[in-house]
């Protein structure tokens, strides 16, 4: 029971990937009694609960940004509940009917998709009327509350050389223009401008 604490706490952190977790935890016999559907609840704290919904854990970023926000949280003394939809809108909709019933006073939402996210924010917001904000990708909406992101410029001019000299590539003259997430066309401009700038 200890190792599996461990694996869990190794999770939690980022240290580990859902996926690595499910194979050893199966081993223990206990993945789907300790991992449910991808969430993770709090209550480090005694203040408001708040529910974070992100799209799935497998991209790099997410176990990153899931770790800052728990340590920001824990400072602060709020509960929470983390859940990862596995690229699924039906799962991550669900999801947020189960942080409400639960009786969270705010949604942080990483939308699968914008357009089901507008959908679900419109929903909860008409519903729960609890403050949303949209992290990462702007849900065009009225419904949200706030909307927190990175400055792409600075992410691709910081990340551009690598090091003094430049990367190998940059001293050849090969170069690849960044963009295409489901951030939209002004920060995929945004994005190429920093790493041009870098160039």
């Amino acid at each position: 029971m200890r190792d599996l604490l461990s694996l869990t706490q190794q999770l939690v952190d980022g240290r580990v990937s859902r996926r690595g977790f499910m194979k050893t935890a199966a081993v223990y016999g206990a993945a789907a009694a300790t991992l449910g559907a991808g969430g993770y609840a709090r209550a480090a704290g005694n203040g408001a609960l708040i529910g974070f919904s992100f799209p799935s854990f497998d991209a790099f970023r997410w176990p990153h940004d899931r770790h800052y926000f728990e340590k920001r949280a824990d400072e602060l003394g709020l509960r929470y509940i983390i859940q990862g939809a596995n690229e699924d809108v039906a799962t991550q909709d669900s999801q947020v009917d189960a942080m409400l019933s639960q009786g969270i006073k705010a949604l942080v939402i990483i939308p699968v998709n914008v357009d089901a996210g507008k959908q679900i924010v419109e929903r909860v917001k008409r519903e729960a009327k609890i403050p949303i904000i949209s992290y990462n990708y702007v849900i065009p909406s009225t419904a949200v509350d706030y909307w927190a992101g990175r400055d792409n410029y600075i992410c691709r001019r910081t990340a551009g050389p690598a090091g003094p000299e430049g990367s190998k590539e940059r001293q050849l003259g090969h170069c690849q223009r960044p963009g295409g997430d489901r951030c939209g066309p002004p920060e995929d401009g945004r994005r190429t401008q920093g790493a041009q700038a870098a160039y």
